[in-house]
């Protein structure tokens, strides 16, 4: 739990099925929102090249759009947090319920904090694992500005399912979550995201049962 972030609702567990193990969350009105986080592992802090997992959902939040303050609800959310100093940036990728996808949009930016909303996915079928691939330094220098060789230790992942500005019954199941510390190959990571997508889509887990919510990934190429 990240508790500078949290209420005392606890609505998050661990479950198992044909597909695998995953996280699922199950936000309920009028629960206090809860985020949940993994420090990030030493080895990634200044090498992360990548971020993959699966989500799905199984209840949108009545009209949320997180970009909206008004309505500011995600069935799901991945959190990538890096920290420079005592500033702390953000930046959130989220599959809403309405509103177009593929945007971003600026909810914080001070002395201490910084936060990025990106809306990978908005709306689409319920109970369908989809499978995401993003790059969080190169989307920093994008949102943030520097240069790669600059963007400060990537610290933490975090996910946040929530229905408390809408009022709203809000689910969404994660699954393997895996950093990456090598840039794939354009062709690779097609393969890649290809076999994970083809294994949902057969009802197994695209790594054994048992694994970590979170796990390192081996190097896929030469430095």
């Amino acid at each position: 739990m990240v508790k500078q972030s949290s209420g005392n609702d606890d609505y998050y567990r661990v479950e198992s099925g044909p597909d695998g193990p995953h996280l699922a969350a199950r936000y309920r009105p009028p629960f206090d929102t809860m985020v949940r986080g993994i420090e990030a592992p030493e080895r990634f802090r200044r090498t992360l090249a990548g971020v993959r997992w699966r989500w799905r959902v199984r209840a949108f939040p009545k009209g949320g759009d997180d970009c909206n303050p008004d309505v500011g609800d995600a069935a799901a959310g991945v959190f990538a947090t890096f920290k420079a100093g005592l500033k702390v940036m953000v930046i959130k990728y989220v599959w809403n319920s309405v509103g177009p996808a593929h945007r971003s949009c600026e909810l914080a930016n001070n002395l201490f904090f910084a936060k990025r909303e990106v809306v990978l996915r908005s709306g689409g079928d319920l109970d369908t694992w989809q499978t995401e691939m993003v790059d969080p330094r190169r989307d920093f220098v994008r949102y943030f500005g520097g240069k790669l060789e600059d963007v400060p230790d990537f610290v933490a992942l975090g996910v946040l399912t929530d229905g408390d500005a809408t009022n709203s019954r809000s689910e969404a199941d994660y699954a393997d979550f895996v950093l990456l510390d090598r840039r794939p190959e354009p062709d690779l990571l097609q393969a890649q995201l290809k076999a994970v997508g083809q294994l949902a889509d057969a009802g197994v887990a695209d790594r054994a049962s048992g694994s970590p919510p979170v796990r390192e990934a081996e190097a896929e190429q030469p430095r």
